[in-house]
């Protein structure tokens, strides 16, 4: 997977080559190249999403994600996707807006919970934030990941006693 093709094909059956083999940053680079070769296909814009999430490519993955939601408005990957892009930039209302439309269902039992409370300290509101978390220790087995975010927040508000505690 050295020389780029020049067809959105090439390119999708490089990027799963690449997938296939782990290489992250090959299967990131393939799918956004399918991706932009064929912007009309909804599965190429997809994979691609992922793979350049997994890259750590967000801006990239930014541009996808609204591609996606012109087409799929219920893609969470994609809301999520911006609300972590508008948190990044600052803007934690249109973060909260953004996640505001996410079925809590799956892994968004465990991400929106998350990504609120840290929204909540965005806007230094501790104890909003420790509300926001409270979901995350309903799911089984996600406990102590709730209870080491509520020791974060608790510690990033000086609130050491309450973070020990949490820890």
């Amino acid at each position: 997977a050295d020389t780029p093709s020049t067809s959105a094909a090439g390119n999708f059956l490089a990027a799963f080559h690449a997938q296939r083999q782990r290489d992250v940053a090959a299967a990131a680079e393939y799918g956004a190249r399918a991706a932009n070769s064929d912007p009309e296909n909804l599965d190429v814009a997809l994979r691609a999403h992922a793979s350049l999430i997994e890259a750590g490519r967000i801006e990239e993955a930014g541009a996808l994600a609204r591609r996606i939601i012109a087409v799929n408005p219920g893609f969470a990957p994609a809301h999520l996707t911006l609300a972590v892009i508008d948190f990044r930039a600052g803007r934690p209302a249109d973060a909260r807006g953004r996640l505001a439309v996410l079925p809590i269902q799956g892994v968004n039992r465990i991400v929106h919970p998350l990504l609120l409370g840290w929204l909540e300290m965005a806007l230094d509101r501790p104890a909003a934030a420790v509300i926001a978390l409270r979901p995350v220790q309903e799911v089984q087995g996600f406990r102590s990941l709730h209870d080491y975010h509520v020791g974060l927040v608790n510690e990033l508000a000086g609130r050491f006693a309450d973070a020990e505690e949490a820890y």
